[in-house]
């Protein structure tokens, strides 16, 4: 458990907040050797208090590595680039292109640039049908601390893939300047969402309540993968008087033909799987028939005849980048069930 705050360090949150209200944007706090002789505390209470406070909105760290009052962001970081921290460009998933364009609209708009930088073992994968394999904790921290080491100074902040551990993230040696991480799971009951799951699960529910499918099945594509198996889990406890089946996609392709027959209607929370079950699917079906697959990872790979949530992940990257530049918070995207009938020109928007 974290360790409360002495009387002496309360006392110096309180003189510090006063200082930064009547402290022009332009102007930095004092080094913190200054400020832990002024208020008696060691450099690294201070620091870890200074980063509190700036992650509370309250001031702000500049790329440099020092503290200014929060009003300073906005002003300071014109034309400063941001950096992504991912997975190889190979490895993108349509998901992260999407991100990274709305990303790099509002790079532009501040005359800044988006810098790229890639972490060659952070996912590899052959194929859709095939688990990728993750990095370890140990070889994230060697490519994260790598990488950094050639990321240029002055970067307004970094947008991390979700893939890094949280414990990667938190022993790397960035420089000043905000951090974050795409789809990081809300910690604490203030934390904001990022994308609205819990609403994506209630739009397949009312579905799955209305179509009366004889079965249905939900392919877990891989574990591993923070994003995915949070997704499954969430469609899990939504649908769970649904009488869902949970089954891996290895196992699914062994049963397809099987398991269509049955009346089956298969949901799967990754689009390249979805993409490789339909290809698997479509021999089976009949041309007059509803396609029995539900895409929930919400890109703009798939289309009808496949129904498929959709969110808008240009926008959660223009917000993304919004938050480090103007430090608002990242606003949560809600989705759309677009169902597709038998007729692919026909769709309807389930909101």
């Amino acid at each position: 458990m974290p360790r409360k705050p002495t009387q002496k360090a309360r006392f110096a949150r309180e003189k510090i907040c006063k200082r930064v209200a009547s402290t022009a944007s332009n102007q930095p706090l004092p080094p913190l050797r200054v400020l832990s002789e002024e208020y008696g505390l060691h450099p690294s209470t201070l620091f870890r208090m200074l980063v509190d406070l700036s992650m509370e909105g309250k001031i702000w760290q500049s790329p440099g590595g020092r503290f200014f009052p929060a009003t300073a962001r906005q002003a300071n970081v014109r034309g400063m680039p941001i950096s992504f921290i991912g997975r190889e460009m190979s490895h993108w998933s349509r998901l992260y292109q999407e991100i990274l364009e709305g990303v790099s609209e509002v790079c532009s708009a501040n005359e800044g640039s988006l810098i790229l930088s890639a972490a060659p073992s952070l996912v590899q994968q052959s194929d859709s049908t095939q688990a990728p394999r993750f990095a370890s904790l140990d070889t994230q921290k060697r490519e994260l601390e790598n990488i950094l080491k050639n990321v240029p100074r002055g970067c307004a902040g970094f947008i991390l893939d979700h893939l890094w551990m949280p414990e990667a993230i938190e022993s790397a040696p960035f420089p000043g300047g905000a951090k974050v991480q795409i789809f990081k799971a809300p910690t604490t009951r203030d934390d904001a969402e990022q994308i609205d799951e819990q609403r994506g699960a209630r739009l397949v529910r009312s579905f799955l309540e209305k179509s009366k499918y004889p079965s249905t099945t939900l392919v877990i594509p891989f574990v591993g993968d923070a994003a995915i198996d949070r997704s499954a889990n969430i469609l899990l406890k939504e649908l769970a008087e649904q009488s869902v089946t949970a089954m891996p996609f290895a196992d699914v392709i062994k049963k397809v033909k099987s398991l269509n027959d049955q009346g089956t209607l298969f949901i799967c929370p990754e689009d390249n799987t979805s993409a490789a079950l339909a290809e698997m699917l479509a021999p089976h079906v009949p041309r007059e028939a509803f396609f029995p697959l539900i895409a929930t990872q919400g890109t703009g790979t798939l289309s009808a005849p496949i129904s498929r949530l959709r969110y808008d992940f240009r926008r959660l990257g223009r917000a993304t980048a919004s938050s480090i530049l103007n430090g608002n918070e990242v606003a949560c995207i809600k989705p759309a069930l677009i169902i597709a009938d038998n007729n692919p020109v026909f769709q309807t928007r389930l909101d």
